[in-house]
């Protein structure tokens, strides 16, 4: 299994909205699970800003067990490093892609823990979990969505069903630079695309770890 989690960017107070935690297996198809944390105290608020007044959304996805909270108005970073730490006992995780912001409370949580984890961008190896930063940038996102998208084109992932994770899907706004290079842009999204993110980030890991992937025309594909 693959895992990668994504939290808000410093522009929305990072952990005060949607984190979103994306596993996927290591094997054809890529078999997506999803998960999702807003904080307790701000579920109704934020359904009317995201869905407008009256409507319950988020509330709705707790009950129907589409969403998890964290304790209080903003999400509490032992929360994530416990459901983390279940999922290593359960799984053979081989890596977790995550993006550098905020990061550092999560990694004390796991030392608080106990659970074993290493970064592979700053040590040759280690026992534990492999953490392999994720950045949000073009050089490390457009292997990342070419990766996703290569998988839904021939159909090799299976998508859990999850509502959350569609409503991010579908919030999800790709810039390009110059050389045609593609990231999923915060910026240019009205609503949430956590849970995007982190399903490409944990792709494009998927993708990494397996290798040189192969090269064809994706627009030739489409049209």
């Amino acid at each position: 299994m693959i895992i990668s989690t994504q939290s808000n960017d410093p522009e929305h107070m990072s952990t005060t909205d949607l984190t979103a935690l994306i596993m996927v297996s290591a094997s054809d198809p890529a078999r997506v699970r999803s998960f999702f944390w807003k904080p307790a105290d701000t579920l109704r608020e934020h359904s009317n800003r995201d869905f407008g007044a009256g409507n319950q959304r988020y509330v709705e996805w707790l009950k129907a067990r589409h969403l998890m909270t964290s304790p209080g108005r903003s999400i509490d970073p032992a929360v994530i490093a416990k459901f983390i730490a279940q999922l290593v006992r359960h799984y053979r995780i081989r890596g977790l892609a995550y993006d550098r912001w905020r990061v550092d409370e999560l990694l004390r949580e796991f030392d608080r823990i106990g659970l074993a984890a290493f970064k592979a961008d700053t040590e040759k190896g280690g026992d534990g979990l492999r953490l392999i930063p994720w950045g949000q940038g073009y050089r490390d996102m457009a292997p990342a969505i070419d990766a996703l998208e290569i998988a839904i084109i021939e159909r090799r992932i299976i998508h859990d069903g999850s509502p959350v994770l569609n409503w991010c899907m579908a919030n999800a706004v790709a810039t390009t630079d110059a050389a045609g290079n593609r990231k999923l842009d915060k910026d240019k999204s009205t609503f949430r695309i956590d849970g995007a993110v982190a399903l490409a980030m944990a792709m494009g890991l998927r993708a990494r770890d397996r290798g040189p992937a192969r090269v064809f025309d994706v627009r030739a594909l489409i049209g």
